[in-house]
């Protein structure tokens, strides 16, 4: 289960300054979480690797693996977890 929380600035620039991805595992997992761009480039990837049972979160900055700030738009969050893959929007705004 991958849910996704993103806080915003206040009023007037309702822009995002990060997104905290929150996954719940019910066994220990082999896990993949990674964002990319509606053209499905590979913007970054948050997490490999093994996992506990239980609840986890991964902040993201919305920066890219190279550093760069993205700029607004859509983009999708990839969770795979043991050969099971979820897929959901997320929205950055600037």
């Amino acid at each position: 289960h991958l849910s996704v929380s993103v806080p915003r600035t206040k009023w007037p620039n309702p822009a995002a300054v990060s997104t905290t991805l929150r996954f719940a595992l019910p066994r220990a997992s082999t896990v993949r979480l990674t964002l990319y761009d509606t053209a499905g480039r590979v913007v970054r990837e948050l997490v490999r690797g093994s996992r506990t049972a239980g609840e986890h979160s991964e902040e993201w900055d919305l920066r890219e693996t190279s550093g760069r700030r993205t700029t607004a738009g859509l983009y999708l969050a990839r969770l795979e977890v043991d050969g099971s893959v979820q897929v959901r929007r997320l929205v950055v705004l600037r």
